[in-house]
């Protein structure tokens, strides 16, 4: 199943669950406070990261147009919103999208603007100054993701921020990671494993995808983005990697 297809599937049968990979946000398991966790964790991951902005980049924080790619059913896309004048969720999956519109509906969010991925990526006149992204490229392959980031990396204006997430390693054995590799790629690999996983629900495949740090940083360094700021963690086995940069020239 290409990643396109598996998302629509997360989209329109577990679209919190597919945002953040915890039981508590199963739809089986979504009571109201749960729902109000899955929302506040994204209030305090949008404060961090613009406390992170003015310590190292002693930038204002009101930022005129933002996008959050990959955006889901809107647990970041909400409090950026609060933050920026202009705001736009973009997402592969049309029910994504549609959950996050009744979300920033119910939130009393007006200033944004919902748009599908391929649409988007196909706007190169459309700039920002901008751009988060977060648990999203490492479900995309590679070579993909390494195309869309220069896409979006190349409409960030000058002086605009960039607040990106990126899986550069992982500790998972060689065997482990072909194993995986299969049941991702090769056509039945995905629902033969859940059939091998007895009683589990057949979930579509979820991806993750690492990233060459070398490579990325040449694409931001090629973007005229030169002043980098990197934090990195493990999680659940994969190195993990916020890259937050600021681009001084065109």
């Amino acid at each position: 199943m290409k990643t396109d297809k598996a998302w629509a599937w997360w989209g329109t049968n577990e679209p919190y669950f597919g945002v953040l990979t915890d039981e508590r946000f199963l739809s089986s398991n979504l009571t109201e406070d749960q729902l109000d966790a899955f929302f506040a964790s994204g209030r305090t991951h949008v404060d961090s990261v613009f406390e992170l902005v003015a310590k190292h980049f002693s930038r204002d924080a009101n930022i005129e147009r933002a996008v959050d790619f990959g955006c889901g059913t809107g647990r970041l896309l909400i409090p950026l919103a609060r933050r920026a004048k202009h705001v736009i969720g973009v997402d592969v999956s049309p029910s994504m999208l549609a959950e996050a519109k009744e979300n920033c509906a119910a939130a009393g969010i007006d200033n944004v603007k919902l748009v599908a991925s391929s649409e988007f990526l196909g706007c190169p006149e459309e700039k920002f100054d901008l751009l988060h992204s977060v648990l999203v490229f490492q479900h995309i392959r590679k070579g993909a993701g390494e195309r869309i980031l220069t896409n979006l990396l190349a409409r960030l204006e000058t002086n605009g921020i960039v607040a990106v997430q990126m899986l550069y390693s992982s500790d998972r054995s060689a065997l482990r990671r072909v194993v995986t590799g299969i049941k991702n790629r090769v056509p039945f690999g995905h629902r033969l494993a859940n059939v091998i996983a007895r009683g589990r629900r057949a979930f579509a495949p979820m991806e993750m995808n690492l990233y060459d740090l070398n490579r990325l940083v040449g694409f931001f360094y090629a973007s005229g983005i030169r002043d980098l700021h990197l934090r990195v963690s493990m999680d659940g086995g994969f190195g993990n990697i916020m890259i937050l940069g600021q681009k001084t020239t065109a």
